[in-house]
């Protein structure tokens, strides 16, 4: 099961209802399998990170940069009397490893920009990317080779 929903059901600090499963499942014949890599960071939040949690439960699907910013809970807001909003997460959201994307969710490849290279307009990043993908989709050599 790829997410798994916990939601906010009392006032107590473990007051929670789930989980309740949350899967994304390939649809018909045309499904991508190719090399799929997914770029993120620490500013990488919400959706940003919702998207990887689900992702990653594929084979074929790498992330890459950073740990993402988290944030994937379903948001509460409030305005208190003085004007002030503020936000705060309602649910738990477990990925398929069992940890809560609230905290973020680490790559399966740290790759950090190196900023001498983005001086020279070269995104670092982009290309461990590429080299990923390229060195993923390159001809196996056969056993008779």
């Amino acid at each position: 099961t790829p997410l798994q929903f916990y939601f906010k059901s009392g006032p107590a600090l473990d007051d929670f209802d789930g989980p309740f499963d949350y899967v994304v499942k390939p649809v018909g014949k045309n499904t991508f399998t190719k090399p799929i890599v997914i770029l993120t960071n620490r500013k990488s939040y919400s959706a940003a990170t919702f998207f990887p949690a689900l992702m990653s439960a594929y084979p074929h699907v790498t992330i890459m940069g950073d740990t993402t910013g988290g944030g994937g809970g379903i948001p509460y807001h409030l305005e208190l009397p003085n004007g002030w909003n503020f936000r705060l997460s309602t649910t738990i959201t477990k990925d398929a490893q069992g940890r809560n994307i609230e905290l973020g969710i680490p790559p399966d490849k740290l790759v950090s920009l190196d900023k001498e290279k983005a001086n020279e307009g070269i995104d670092s990043v982009i290309e461990a990317a590429l080299a990923h993908i390229k060195e993923e989709t390159a001809p196996k050599p056969t056993q008779d080779e």
